[in-house]
């Protein structure tokens, strides 16, 4: 049921902004499309019913309804951009659930991005954007993650509070242990670029190792260019472009002259920077469109090059989570759901607010590390009360934090990629 506009939220919304600045020389932040976008939103707040930090702090200035009224404010001049409508953003899942369910249609992916770059430009960055911008250059995060190997030997695993995310990095990066081609297992349908992703590279290789054993046990040589580095999304998500751009050219630039027919991941978040932040990052290079043109969802992709008559049976009972990153940036829902139900012997339960983030959010759950776990503790319980002994999801990331929690919960249920499950049954 929509959620009728609480003006006066909207007003105590106003007046905390109006203490963020005075008056300023007038500059735009939008372009004409986007200032559209801005006034389409009604102020209906049934972002509010998807929204999981305002479910966990019902603080309408952290809604959608609430971030847009801010924005119209500082469009029209009449406020002054400050640290604390930076940190509104930078309080922010970036799940765009907020604009699957916008009833009006609002491109929220297109002016959260664009509003934390202006506060970058004009507040300076936070502490997270500076982070992420020292570990966006050529090289800067492998030899970080190297160091945090050095580290984590040396010091107590877990040693952090409860709440932060700490995950276990690999003894070995992905990377540096696979081969650049890994033929296909049956006659070869097509060649197919694979990107691993950060989080498969550092943290959880074998999500990596399952997918390429899937595509290539289906006929796909697969290619796994060394000169890939990160998608960009951390830079692109904290209002990095410059870092974030870099990136995405040398990915293009690696993954064209490989000469592939595809381009897969079985990270949802770099996928979703494929299809939906290059085109913001890179839209006008000349290399683009055809880099975009081959970029394909894994799941999709494994839906047509079809599972073999024979595969291993086996009693599962398992539920799915929705990736964000899949579901809303992707616009990827019942590939998943298809998959898993294609195995025999495996019975999908779906759970509760299967759609709703886990989060994760990157670096939301190193930052804001209080309301991620009590956001993934919810995804948890879900999951539990589905019966299911497995819960399937389709991003590393996601993956990550549901883990952490049920560490923390202390439940038995297990947390696989949706390719790991196909893996083990092909």
């Amino acid at each position: 049921m929509d959620e009728p506009c609480d003006h006066s939220a909207l007003r105590q919304g106003h007046s905390l902004i109006r203490f963020m600045g005075g008056k300023r020389q007038h500059s735009r932040i939008f372009n004409a499309e986007e200032e559209k976008e801005l006034q389409k939103c009604a102020a209906c707040g049934v972002c509010h019913s998807v929204c999981p930090v305002y479910n966990l702090t019902g603080d309408d200035t952290l809604s959608a309804r609430g971030k847009i009224h801010l924005l119209k404010a500082l469009e029209s001049g009449e406020l002054e951009p400050g640290k604390t409508g930076r940190d509104i953003f930078s309080r922010c899942l970036l799940c765009y659930a907020c604009e699957t369910a916008c009833p009006s249609g609002v491109k929220a992916s297109d002016l959260w991005i664009k509003a934390r770059n202006y506060f970058s430009e004009n507040t300076g960055r936070s502490i997270k954007g500076t982070a992420i911008k020292a570990v966006s250059g050529r090289g800067s995060l492998p030899v970080l993650m190297k160091l945090g190997k050095v580290v984590q030997h040396a010091a107590p695993k877990h040693s952090l509070g409860a709440g932060h995310l700490r995950p276990l990095l690999s003894d070995s990066f992905l990377l540096d242990t696979l081969p650049y081609s890994v033929p296909a297992k049956v006659d070869k349908k097509l060649r197919v670029g694979y990107f691993v992703g950060c989080v498969s590279n550092f943290f959880l290789n074998n999500v990596g190792l399952s997918a390429i054993s899937v595509l290539s046990k289906l006929g796909c040589e697969v290619i796994i260019p060394k000169e890939q580095v990160c998608c960009g999304a951390p830079a692109f998500n904290n209002g990095e472009m410059n870092a974030a751009r870099k990136l995405a050219e040398k990915n293009i630039s690696a993954f064209l002259k490989c000469n592939v027919d595809v381009i897969t991941s079985a990270d949802a978040t770099c996928g979703g920077s494929f299809r939906h932040e290059y085109r913001q990052l890179v839209g006008d290079h000349p290399d683009y469109e055809e880099f975009s043109d081959k970029y394909r969802e894994i799941h999709g992709l494994v839906l047509e090059l079809g599972l073999p008559e024979k595969i291993k049976t086996g009693d599962l009972k398992v539920t799915y989570h929705d990736s964000c990153h899949l579901r809303h940036t992707q616009g990827v829902k019942d590939e998943p759901r298809k998959l898993l139900k294609m195995i025999p012997g495996l019975e999908l339960r779906e759970m509760e607010e299967s759609e709703m983030c886990c989060g994760f959010g990157g670096s939301y759950s190193l930052f804001y590390a209080k309301d991620a776990v009590q956001i993934s503790a919810d995804k948890i319980k879900n999951a539990l009360k589905s019966g299911a002994g497995i819960l399937a999801a389709g991003s590393p990331g996601c993956m990550l934090k549901l883990m952490e929690e049920a560490r923390i919960s202390e439940s038995d249920i297990k947390v696989m990629h949706t390719m790991e499950i196909l893996d083990d049954r092909l």
